[in-house]
């Protein structure tokens, strides 16, 4: 009886130890499985974590290169209307100087273009003081010129001013105007010299004072009307009415 038990006795401990072991290889079993299902939720997550930082990433660059792409268009654009700006701005200086210069040789040409005029004036006045040297044409110009005047006036009585060296040439004319004024107007006239009141003297006797290259001047009896009849006044009036053709026959025409 004694046998039996002490089997009895073995078996039941090594099936404990055998139940021991296995339950030892189940829990060592549960261990790995859970560290590899944490292994792999730790990569799982890792990996997405990895994923997401990539694409953050990627949109940050995406978002850096159109943020940096637009600023290079902003400063081209800048550059560009600072080099139009500049551009324009030394067009227009050009433009400026160009004008300027254009407009200084247009002066100078007038200047010059003045300077002659003046000097036929001056030249046309010189030969008008000479034709006094002319008498009898001269004398024949100043009867006409007092017939004129006169004609132009129609006052009955006239006193008629001249040069101090033409004083006897118009006295000795005064009788034959009056007679051709009234066969032509019916008036009696009466023409009188104003040896009183003589007008200035020829250009080479004035020494830079005033001067008359000859002619008349008549004046009603209260001389309150006045007919400036010299050859210096009809200068005057041709060179005022006849200037623009003096210069385009002198010149040409001009633009």
């Amino acid at each position: 009886c004694f046998f039996p038990i002490c089997c009895l006795g073995r078996e039941s401990v090594s099936e404990r130890g055998a139940s021991q072991a296995t339950d030892w290889q189940e829990t060592k079993m549960d261990e790995f499985e859970v560290k590899a299902q944490i292994d792999q939720m730790v990569n799982f997550i890792l990996q997405e974590a990895s994923e997401k930082a990539n694409e953050i990433n990627a949109k940050a660059n995406e978002e850096f290169n159109i943020e940096k792409l637009r600023i290079i268009e902003a400063e081209k654009a800048k550059i560009k209307k600072e080099f139009e700006r500049r551009q324009n701005q030394i067009e227009i200086q050009k433009r400026i100087a160009f004008s300027n210069e254009v407009n200084q040789s247009r002066l100078r040409v007038l200047r010059a273009q003045e300077e002659l005029v003046e000097g036929l004036i001056q030249e046309v006045r010189k030969r008008l003081a000479g034709l006094d040297k002319q008498a009898d044409q001269y004398k024949k110009l100043l009867r006409a010129l007092i017939v004129q005047g006169a004609k132009k006036m129609m006052e009955p009585t006239l006193f008629v001013r001249c040069r101090k060296k033409d004083q006897s040439i118009v006295e000795g004319l005064l009788k034959d105007a009056a007679s051709e004024v009234k066969k032509a107007t019916q008036l009696d006239l009466s023409l009188k010299l104003d040896s009183s009141t003589p007008l200035p003297p020829p250009p080479a006797e004035a020494n830079g004072g005033l001067f008359c290259c000859g002619g008349v001047v008549l004046l009603n009896a209260d001389k309150s009307i006045i007919c400036d009849n010299t050859l210096d006044k009809r200068l005057d009036i041709v060179i005022h009415q006849r200037l623009p053709e003096i210069k385009v026959g002198m010149f040409g025409a001009m633009n």
